[in-house]
């Protein structure tokens, strides 16, 4: 129910779990070196949360019989311009204050869109670089304006070996039809699944990304399903003719080490996957290997978000491709 109804009974939920990767903590946020539960709940009056470290992420189904709130929580339902919260996807991120000094904080989907902050921070201004979008869609525009459906962050320095956060600011957005594009045949040829805005040039030596933050002029990231992964190896007459949807892909590509990985292979299950990358400034286009992991079974939601991922060795993209993720090589 809402934080603010009368007749709410007061009861946790485990809202997230959150991995530490590190042997350090992060105690604005109270969590621990490993796994931690992220529990909330809200009275008549507000939303609230505290992160409390576990040994292994099964035990974030227990609700611990007694929580005192470490962390604030703001919520954000769309200002003057208010929003369904069936328009929000069901995902959790992690987000980025920039006053007080800067703080990461955690935005997850509630009766609107939840920040969790730690205690008496100042309310996060979820504030977009985008231009407003005129005159498109509901659908397209809720992409822009509603949290949670792409990823804004300060990106890693490209190459190198100090991958901290740079002054570098990134935004990817999803096309608005990105769950709906369930089969192989939405990929046969390419397919534009996200729209790239980046403050300046310093990944166009591994994108291709050239410095934007107009909505109608973004680097786009395209998606193509080249056919079986064996087929596409030993390319026959007739695969041959199912590549030639991925106009353009350079034999290069299809060689590439990366795309004949065992890992990468055993991955994509049916489908190898590629990606086009066309800049803002139409200079030539770029192609990549893509990395799927099939999430089918169970049968799961996968919303049509993108993401901005780390990796151990630079920042890359991933996105949803039919029900499962694709990442970027």
């Amino acid at each position: 129910k809402r934080a603010g109804d009368s007749t709410f009974t007061v009861k946790a939920v485990t809202a997230a779990t959150i991995f530490d990767y590190d042997s350090l903590p992060y105690p604005p946020l109270g969590i621990q070196p490993g796994f931690n539960c992220l529990y909330m709940w809200a009275d008549a009056a507000s939303y609230h949360a505290s992160v409390v470290p576990v040994d292994e992420p099964l035990a974030c189904k227990l609700i611990p019989a007694q929580l005192s709130a470490t962390l604030d929580v703001h919520v954000w339902n769309g200002g003057s311009s208010k929003v369904n919260v069936d328009d929000i996807p069901p995902v959790a991120r992690w987000q980025w204050e920039a006053s007080a000094g800067g703080y990461q904080y955690i935005g997850l989907r509630c009766d609107g869109w939840c920040m969790v902050v730690p205690r008496k921070f100042p309310q996060p201004a979820m504030a977009t670089q985008v231009s407003s979008p005129v005159g498109i869609s509901p659908a397209e525009g809720a992409t822009y304006t509603i949290p949670g459906w792409g990823d804004e962050q300060a990106l890693a320095p490209p190459g190198g070996s100090n991958f901290a956060p740079s002054d570098t600011r990134g935004e990817i957005v999803p096309v608005a039809d990105l769950e709906t594009l369930n089969a192989p045949s939405d990929f046969r040829d390419w397919r534009l699944v996200a729209k790239v805005y980046i403050e300046d040039d310093s990944y166009q030596s591994k994108f291709g990304f050239k410095s934007t933050w107009a909505y109608d002029s973004p680097n786009r990231v395209s998606l193509c399903a080249g056919g079986p992964v064996q087929d596409v190896m030993n390319p026959t007459p007739t695969m041959q003719k199912k590549l030639a949807g991925c106009r353009g892909l350079q034999p290069s590509i299809i060689a590439d080490k990366s795309c004949k990985d065992a890992e990468l292979s055993s991955a994509t299950g049916d489908e190898i996957w590629f990606a086009k990358i066309a800049p803002a400034d139409s200079s030539p286009e770029r192609f990549h290997c893509v990395l799927r992991r099939d999430h089918s079974t169970p049968s799961l939601r996968i919303p049509g978000t993108v993401r901005w991922r780390w990796v151990a060795n630079d920042e890359t993209m991933w996105m949803r491709c039919m029900f499962g993720c694709c990442q970027l090589y």
